[in-house]
């Protein structure tokens, strides 16, 4: 079975620095990382300020799994904080093709 791709595209809430925002994406690599099913994760932001978060998931239960688990979790309230969670998209996509350098 193929991967999962999750992209989250999302704005940071008014009055959050990158800087913090960044320190806390750091913070929850731990949390992150003891997923069952998780493979890597990327986050890129454009210059209007939408940001992309791109998670590779084995499948796509461990996609969701951790996606509700993410918003019960009060270690993750800092993160979750600091988006506008009104404009969130999330998608799952199955993953077809990938090229490595």
């Amino acid at each position: 079975m193929a991967h999962v791709i999750e992209t989250v595209r999302f704005e940071l809430r008014d009055g959050i620095e990158e800087a913090a925002f960044l320190t806390l994406v750091k913070d929850m690599e731990p949390w992150l990382a003891k997923r069952d099913g998780f493979v890597a994760r990327r986050l890129a932001k454009d210059t209007a300020g939408q940001w992309q978060d791109v998670v590779e998931w084995q499948t796509h239960d461990a996609a969701q799994a951790a996606s509700q688990d993410m918003m019960k979790d009060p270690d993750m309230a800092g993160f979750l904080g600091a988006i506008k969670m009104d404009g969130v998209e999330m998608r799952h996509l199955d993953l077809r093709y990938t090229q490595d350098a």
